[in-house]
């Protein structure tokens, strides 16, 4: 979707500024200025003193670490003024071991680890995998207390973000990394096993579709109703706190760019207040023009999660995301005015039946609609990909029905 500029053809500013005024504005610039480089060289210089962090894996060093092996080896954590310790970790029993004696018959694993330790062996194996059957949890999660969250928010972000960072950069640099693994840490594995590991992992994180450290908060909400069906929580169990964006830290590594952006905006209202009132009248009424013209862009993006599409009234595509485009094999220039269902062709996993059209759905309910488990997307060059989402009814100020947005 495309915004037109909005710019008068006849409109004449009398912009009256005296001395006193230009004064004032030049000293507020300089102070704001002076703020921010101070600011920028403490916030630079307290890096001097790193904060020792241990990191516990949950098994021996492979590729399944990479990211946190990057963010250390590289100087990521550094960067950010930590000193990360990363401790293995490993079982009692190497349970693939009793299966190939032939001591028991099943066990459970990873896709990235034992098929390639019973291919090594020429043992075939029949991969039961829980998403096949409604199981969709998440894997690997990266974890603290409450407790260190709320005491120390801007060592978790820096944390966070520089093993996001370490993960992007083993997964462009996956040879190294190997190296890496095996030289640094003496992983058990070996080179073509490690590379094994990380083709795997990359075929189920698909990094270069979905943000590395992305959580969805209805996949949580999918968990948690399995445990309590199950009975393995209470039924009142809550989800409230659990998630890190649940938290609001006061403090981050961002703080310098919204100063400088609070800074701007201060700027920018001081020189509108000194306006004569004429021109105060004209800025508000383009102001205005433009609000009510991106009302629509607004609302839409403001709903992205994952993949995004949205439709008219008609159920006809107005626009849609990159990561839409990749997933259907439709661009948003051939997708433009086409029905929903030629784009989102989706159907149920078990029977290969025509889901129902969610659009539908949302617009006869007038609220957010999931769809039902088991749901596979059928992309225009025919591969499939098992999807769980949810439409959203898209709404103006007055709370009527513009459209439907799509989340997948």
């Amino acid at each position: 979707m495309k915004l037109d500029s909005f710019r008068p053809a006849s409109l004449t500013y009398k912009i009256f500024f005296n001395l006193k005024y230009l004064l004032s504005l030049f000293l507020l610039t300089f102070f704001l200025l002076t703020f921010f480089l101070s600011y920028s060289v403490n916030a630079k210089s307290s890096d001097n003193s790193l904060t020792k962090i241990t990191l516990q894996l949950k098994w021996y060093h492979q590729f399944q670490f990479a990211g946190y092996y990057a963010a250390k080896e590289k100087g990521f954590y550094k960067d950010l003024g930590l000193d990360v310790e990363i401790h293995e970790g490993g079982p009692n029993l190497r349970v693939q071991d009793m299966v190939i004696s032939g001591k028991i018959d099943a066990m459970n694993g990873s896709l990235a680890n034992q098929p390639f330790l019973f291919g090594e062996k020429g043992i075939p194996v029949n991969l039961i995998r829980p998403i096949n059957y409604g199981i969709d949890f998440y894997g690997d999660t990266l974890f603290t207390t409450q407790d260190k969250v709320k005491k120390n928010p801007k060592l978790i972000l820096a944390f966070m973000n520089a093993s996001f960072k370490g993960w992007k950069y083993a997964f462009s640099n996956p040879d190294e990394l190997i190296d890496i693994i095996i030289n640094k840490y003496h992983s058990l594995n070996s080179k073509d096993h490690l590379d094994f590991e990380q083709k795997q992992l990359r075929n189920l994180m698909h990094p270069d579709l979905v943000e590395i450290g992305h959580n969805n908060p209805e996949r949580w909400g999918h968990i948690k109703e399995t445990y309590q069906k199950l009975g393995m929580i209470s039924p009142d169990f809550s989800l409230e706190g659990f998630l890190y964006k649940d938290y609001h830290p006061p403090f981050s590594v961002w703080i310098n760019r919204l100063l400088m952006m609070l800074g701007f905006i201060l700027i920018f209202s001081i020189v509108i207040f000194i306006y004569n009132f004429q021109l105060r009248k004209n800025v508000k009424k383009i102001t205005r023009e433009i609000q009510e013209s991106r009302e629509y862009l607004k609302i839409t993006l403001s709903s992205i999660g994952d993949a995004v599409i949205a439709v008219d009234l008609a159920g006809n595509i107005v626009t849609m995301n990159p990561v839409a485009e990749k997933l259907t094999g439709w661009s948003l220039k051939d997708a433009f005015g086409l029905g929903l269902t030629t784009v989102l062709n989706i159907v149920h996993a078990k029977t290969g039946k025509s889901a129902e059209n969610p659009v539908e759905s949302v617009l006869k309910k007038g609220q957010v609609v999931g769809l039902a488990n088991h749901t596979v997307l059928i992309s225009k060059e025919g591969i499939e990909y098992q999807i769980s989402d949810s439409g959203a009814p898209i709404k103006d100020a007055q709370g009527d029905i513009l459209g439907v947005v799509m989340v997948f």
